[in-house]
């Protein structure tokens, strides 16, 4: 069977994050309509998740919780099972990432005339504890070997020693905004999507650029699949300048083969920009957010796999 796609309407405005649970079973997604929603492979809404009263910038989810970041200066944690909040866990200024492992790590920009920092959520004292200031608004970390790897909205990833809270490392990676970072499955390399309209594959520990996958346009969100040969890339321009398209119908995504760096296919899936994708565990879907508040979840079938990608076999 070939790839099907299914579109989700249930957000009124737009979707700024959505990530599987490591699990693979259901899917997260936050909006500015200050909500987020839990849906299944099948596409059905299972639950949402309603406390904040500002938009909701990212999530994450960890065993049977999920937490949530808001404009409102808040995390909330989520017991995934009964939809109700566990605690809510004021902050001083806007959370712009979110990681979970055995710790729950944060980042944030410089709102609200603080310094942007990265920081540790403690959720049996329900407080957060800071880790280093930035020089330079965040946007995306995860964690690496005792370190925090951080992105920024001007082209550099930092490196920050959780042991003492210094930055031992720095690089350019990108001459605009990094608007998304993730990790492969191992973490010992990551993809930025970029305003620049590149995506680049990086080392985690030298911070050496290994590959660079060009759109023609802004690159919102990118993911490495669990297989490590494949990325996908999304994005498009602004919303305000979404009347400038040039007559602009669809936004797509777009399929690299990481060993060559080339192109081999796209999907036609949203009526707008595309802010953030993710790919399921196994690598079976992929979902999207666009800034129309949709989810489309696509199921990859016969003709994505049978598609010229470099086969490690």
């Amino acid at each position: 069977m070939d790839s099907t796609n299914q579109s989700i309407y249930f957000h009124e405005r737009p979707i700024t994050d959505i990530k599987f649970h490591r699990d693979g079973d259901v899917f997260f997604a936050s909006s500015k309509d200050c909500s987020a929603s839990m849906t299944n492979l099948n596409g059905q809404i299972l639950g949402s998740f309603n406390k904040h009263t500002g938009a909701i910038s990212t999530l994450e989810s960890y065993n049977n919780n999920l937490y949530t970041a808001s404009v409102d200066l808040s995390i909330i944690q989520w017991d995934v099972f009964k939809g109700n909040a566990i605690s809510t866990i004021p902050t001083d200024s806007l959370i712009r990432g979110l990681f979970c492992s055995d710790q729950i790590y944060f980042c944030t920009d410089d709102s609200m005339g603080r310094s942007p920092a990265v920081g540790l959520l403690d959720i049996r004292t329900n407080k957060t504890t800071k880790i280093a200031n930035l020089s330079m608004p965040s946007s995306k970390l995860f964690e690496y070997q005792n370190c925090l790897i951080v992105s920024t909205a001007n082209g550099t990833v930092l490196k920050v020693d959780l042991r003492n809270g210094q930055v031992i490392q720095e690089a350019t990676i990108h001459q605009s905004k990094i608007a998304d970072m993730k990790p492969s499955f191992c973490r010992s390399f990551f993809v930025t999507a970029s305003t620049d309209s590149s995506a680049k594959i990086v080392d985690s520990e030298t911070f050496a650029i290994k590959k660079r996958f060009d759109c023609e346009e802004p690159i919102n969100s990118a993911c490495i699949f669990n297989t490590n040969d494949k990325v996908i890339c999304a994005g498009g321009i602004n919303a305000r300048d979404v009347t400038t398209t040039k007559g602009k119908s669809s936004f797509e995504t777009s399929f690299f083969d990481i060993v060559t760096q080339l192109k081999i296919g796209s999907f036609n899936t949203h009526f707008g920009t595309i802010n953030a994708v993710d790919v399921h565990p196994i690598g079976s879907h992929y979902i999207s957010g666009g800034e129309d508040g949709s989810i489309c979840l696509v199921r990859l079938g016969k003709n994505f796999f049978d598609a010229p990608f470099t086969d490690f076999n």
